[in-house]
């Protein structure tokens, strides 16, 4: 009987180990495996563009494509199965976006009288700003022809283009100093990891300043909440 049972426990604890390990491995996956998004934009008589996101071998894939008369919003996940979006994955995008918007808002009132609020947005901000920075394509290709309809404004408006430009030798600017016009086209390609972004998100969760700033922020509005001055 007691072999019995430490047979059982053996195997058991073989169990445990097994989907512990499984567990791991799909931590490192999504840590390590990069999101690939792509982004093509050409504007002549009507706008069009394609915005494709994926990881992970295609596992989930997000596209929204605008191009003639042909709309396409779409949220794959595996290789074979929709899911219905609703409102479209913008809808979505804006509502936390409000969201964090009014939060940021508040704290961002409150830190004109508390030192440890206006430290917690300051680290917040740099953080977001490193997060862009790492987001953003490294290169990109494509043309832009435009006019602003004068040659002052299109001249003036050339050499503000002129000190973003010259890190993206692949993208032409060719202006037109005395027609109104606005056509191009733009594409580009950039993998990013999952990790990265956590890691700056940690940094802001973890921050000695944040805790004590939401706390603040939620009390906040609690009490006017209560007094019947909540802020909009």
């Amino acid at each position: 009987m007691p072999e019995v049972l430490l047979v059982i426990l053996k195997i058991l604890g073989f169990v445990l180990l097994g989907i512990l390990g499984l567990i791991f491995l799909v931590i490192l996956i999504v840590l390590f495996s990069p999101v690939r998004y792509q982004l093509w934009l050409r504007k002549k008589e009507d706008l069009a563009y394609d915005v494709k996101a994926r990881w992970f071998l295609r596992f989930l894939n997000v596209r929204y494509l605008k191009k003639g008369g042909e709309e396409i919003q779409r949220l794959r996940v595996f290789w074979f199965y929709d899911i219905p979006k609703g409102e479209g994955i913008l809808a979505l995008l804006k509502k936390i976006w409000k969201i964090i918007g009014r939060f940021v808002l508040r704290t961002w009132q409150l830190s004109e009288d508390d030192d440890r609020v206006a430290a917690a947005i300051r680290l917040f901000f740099l953080e977001i700003l490193r997060i862009i920075r790492y987001i953003l394509p490294k290169k990109l290709t494509g043309s832009l022809e435009y006019g602003l309809g004068s040659p002052d404004r299109t001249g003036m408006s050339l050499a503000v283009l002129s000190m973003v430009l010259p890190v993206h030798p692949h993208f032409e600017v060719t202006p037109d100093f005395y027609e109104s016009r606005f056509e191009g086209e733009l594409s580009l390609d950039r993998r990013i990891f999952i990790c990265v972004v956590l890691w700056h998100i940690l940094k802001i969760v973890f921050g000695k300043n944040v805790l004590y700033t939401v706390k603040t922020v939620l009390h906040a509005n609690k009490k006017e909440k209560k007094n019947g001055t909540v802020r909009t």
